[in-house]
Order: structure tokens, then sequence, then C-alpha cells
């Protein structure tokens, strides 16, 4: 949703099964980055702030995850600095507010 700024539990549920293969011993130092977007309705500021916002309250629940040591997690808000598609649809909008996370070992 446009500012929703929460992860809910079936959102924590599918970080959980996404990250197993990182809990326990590690096979090496992983680094888990979060990116949030925003669409381009809203002030620069408050999309600035809304993207920080998602994209440390997911990092947390990644770490909440029980991780291993080597595991390195970094968040990072982009507001709306790189649409997936044109903000000219309410349709579109909903596709850029998105959050991403990318796993590099």
């Amino acid at each position: 949703d446009k500012n929703v700024v929460a992860v809910t539990a079936p959102m924590r549920e599918a970080l959980a099964d996404a990250l197993k293969p990182l809990t326990g011993a590690a096979s090496g130092p992983v680094q888990v980055l979060v990116n949030s977007y925003t669409d381009d309705s809203g002030t620069p500021l408050l999309n600035e702030q809304i993207s920080e916002l998602r994209a440390r309250l997911v990092a947390d629940a990644i770490r909440d995850a029980g991780l291993a040591d080597a595991v390195t997690v970094e968040a990072r808000g982009w507001a709306d600095a790189a649409p997936l598609v044109p903000n000219d649809t309410d349709e579109n909008r909903k596709m850029n507010r998105r959050v991403e996370v990318i796993l590099r070992r």
C-alpha cells in the first residue's frame, strides 16, 4: 500500500522461508541488501522517509530471523529513484512501491 511501513506476519514468514539457507552455520560471508522504493506521489522528503523506514523494518525482520554470524544486512531507501514502470497509472505506481532483497556471497 501507498504509505504502509509495516512488516506483516505473512511477510515475516516469507522472509524466514527465503532465508533458511542462511540460518545456522554459513558457508562463508553473505551480504543481504535491502532496497526500498516508492512511487512518485508525495513529496521527495516523504518518499525518502517512507522508503528508508520500510528498508529498515525489513532489514530488522531479516536480522530477527536468526541468521548466521557471517551474514551482514544493509538497508537503503531509494524513494522514487528507480521506477520499474512509468508512474502514470495507479497499477504502475503500485508496482513501483516495493522492497527488494538481494543476497551476495
